[in-house]
């Protein structure tokens, strides 16, 4: 990681995040904005100081100093971990900003991920920023309290990087704790993921594994070149995203055997790593509690009339994803909700009473006696009363891998492979995908 000792005395700089999901480098332009002394140029020019060395020891001096350190004191944090206390710069924007969302929410399309134009533009290693547009929040906000947000930190030591909770204060500045470490996602921890590159004049044709980085960077450099109409996208196939909701469901009951509750399951809480899927972000809820907040659509029922949590409440989260892959429709008899989110404030939800899932003729099963496997998986996981789902997590876990193995699910998914604005490196002359922190 670069060196960010200075970090003071830089409004801009640029800080490699290692690779990005597709494989390409990843770069964080951060862009802290004015300093104390532009900031208080023109109240200086009132005064009769047009340079710094003109009120280098006066008053005036000071009051530039005392705002320059608000403003360190705004970036700069010093964050708890296990190593001892170390001291980040704390992104001022959400990680789902700067990143967008994650692999899961952009290949079942749960967020509209747009192809932003590539740009040759070439950058320095440390530099000036380019302003780009931040990425999309994965997943509508959480209804009640809201605990926390989750931001990048960036150790000046050029450690790798954390992802904090900032907690406002009214009055004072924002905590900040740890969460955990910053893992990026991998497009190539799916064996399915392939690139398909169409250039619609000519139909020049280009396509192979995400494994194979030499060949997806090629086809990015063929898209730089004179600029011609063409579809770019990484297909995944469904029947191993099935194999991987299997395995969130094993995560999620080892968070079980612990004691603890997600909470919160959803698209934009799962990471797809080379090391395997990890479940993050957790509410982190006792059995027999109430949810201090939640996501409206990926909610368990229990959780919208303010009821009891337990292990069961999770799985209607799985089962809402399951359905969201298998390409079912739930229906069935609607119910009404008025809850109380804050204060005087009401929200109106509507839930369904043991819903159905219908599963198209045309749908994605290949085996047709396999339908019947997963509409009864689905049926289970989305009963409204949480002691008629699964007894546990495990269980659902190895009813997903028999269904897959009954009815191989068929087809893939498609999502852009677009992780940031497309540029080119000075030095390696490489392409690089670089996101943005502005203030």
């Amino acid at each position: 990681m670069s060196d960010l000792a200075n970090l003071r005395s830089r409004r801009r700089l640029a800080v490699p995040l290692g690779d990005a999901p597709d494989g390409l480098p990843w770069r964080l332009a951060i862009d802290r904005g004015a300093s104390a002394a532009e900031l208080l140029a023109p109240i200086g020019a009132r005064l009769g100081y047009h340079s710094s060395e003109q009120y280098r020891g006066t008053p005036f001096e000071e009051l530039v100093t005392r705002l320059e350190e608000q403003i360190h004191q705004r970036d700069v944090k010093t964050i708890d971990t296990r190593e001892g206390p170390v001291e980040c710069y704390v992104t001022g924007q959400r990680v789902s900003q700067i990143l967008g969302p994650t692999l899961l929410s952009r290949v079942l399309r749960k967020t509209a991920v747009t192809e932003p134009p590539v740009e040759d533009t070439r950058i320095p290693a440390v530099g000036p920023a380019t302003v780009i547009p931040p990425g999309q929040d994965p997943s509508p906000p959480p209804v009640r309290a809201e605990v926390g947000v989750g931001h990048l930190a960036l150790p000046l030591n050029g450690h790798w990087p954390l992802i904090v909770s900032r907690t406002e204060n009214p009055g004072s500045l924002p905590a900040c704790r740890l969460v955990r470490p910053f893992v990026p996602e991998s497009i190539r921890a799916l064996r399915s993921a392939q690139f398909d590159l169409v250039f619609v004049n000519s139909g020049d044709h280009y396509s192979g594994p995400m494994s194979d980085v030499a060949a997806y960077r090629d086809a990015r450099r063929r898209i730089a070149r004179p600029c011609q109409p063409y579809v770019l996208v990484c297909q995944v196939a469904r029947a191993e995203l099935a194999l991987q909701v299997a395995a969130m469901a094993e995560c999620l009951y080892g968070l079980h055997q612990g004691g603890r509750i997600h909470g919160d399951f959803k698209p934009g809480n799962v990471l797809l790593t080379r090391s395997g899927v990890q479940v993050i972000d957790s509410l982190d809820l006792p059995p027999g509690a109430r949810s201090p907040a939640m996501t409206p659509g990926w909610a368990a029922p229990e959780q919208v009339v303010g009821g009891f949590v337990g292990y069961a409440t999770d799985q209607y989260a799985v089962g809402l994803l399951l359905c969201e892959l298998l390409q079912g429709v739930i229906y069935g008899e609607e119910a009404h909700f008025i809850v109380p989110v804050g204060g005087s404030r009401t929200e109106r939800f509507t839930l369904l009473r043991n819903p159905g899932v219908y599963l198209p003729p045309e749908g994605v099963v290949a085996d047709p006696r396999g339908v019947e496997q997963w509409r009864g998986i689905l049926d289970r996981c989305l009963r409204f009363f949480p002691e008629e789902r699964f007894p546990d997590m495990a269980e659902l876990a190895a009813d997903i891998r028999a269904a897959t193995e009954a009815g191989p699910l068929r087809g893939d998914l498609e999502m852009p492979p677009w992780f940031g604005s497309l540029k080119t490196d000075e030095d390696a002359g490489e392409p690089v995908w670089q996101v943005l922190d502005v203030r």
